[in-house]
């Protein structure tokens, strides 16, 4: 199952999936499930992925919390990768002129494309367009990082139960009804909070 969902050489990270990442509050078990390198673009990593939402209950975006990556950037957990050459940043231009997508999406998905990575993504226009134009690029979601982490590592429960209702909760995000997880994502943290 790893080889069908990790194909490539590396994967890259966009910023909707590290802030989901984070929010869960098992970022480092998950990445360390992971069995290939993992990065994140440099301009995802300084711009984009910035707050989660930790407030209580009643009013979760009354509080936010700053994503501090660094700790797994030290342990390598996650590498930190900009643009190498003038194809990634054709690429990455092409892709941003191309249709909606903002700028880390297109860096991220010219930084897959061009070292032949697959790309982590939940963002719908990003994944209609790359699917329909650039079908040679892999995708990975949430949902799909998620579940491998539970194959992988067998948590409690409980402790997915938490995961996927921290996601839910403090990214504010739910995989469309036709994902091919959706049924198994239902499934967890919805009476959590």
């Amino acid at each position: 199952m790893s080889d069908l969902l990790f194909p490539c050489d590396g994967v890259i990270l966009d910023a909707c999936v590290i802030i989901n990442l984070y929010a869960s509050g098992y970022m480092q078990s998950v990445l360390e499930s992971i069995p290939k390198p993992t990065s994140i673009a440099a301009y995802v990593y300084e711009m984009e992925a910035q707050r989660i939402y930790t407030g209580p209950d009643d009013d979760v975006a009354k509080e936010t919390e700053l994503i501090n990556l660094q700790s797994f950037v030290e342990r390598k957990l996650l590498h930190v990768v900009s643009l190498e050459d003038g194809l990634e940043a054709a690429a990455a231009v092409s892709f941003s002129a191309a249709t909606r997508l903002d700028t880390g999406e297109a860096i991220s998905a010219a930084i897959a494309v061009r070292r032949l990575w697959s790309l982590a993504t939940d963002d719908k226009t990003a994944i209609s367009f790359f699917t329909q134009k650039v079908p040679q690029l892999h995708l990975i979601s949430t949902p799909e990082l998620l579940k491998h982490w539970v194959d992988a590592t067998h948590p409690h429960i409980t402790v997915i139960n938490l995961a996927v209702g921290n996601v839910r909760k403090r990214a504010r995000y739910e995989p469309h009804h036709d994902h091919s997880l959706y049924g198994w994502w239902k499934a967890y943290g919805e009476d959590l909070f």
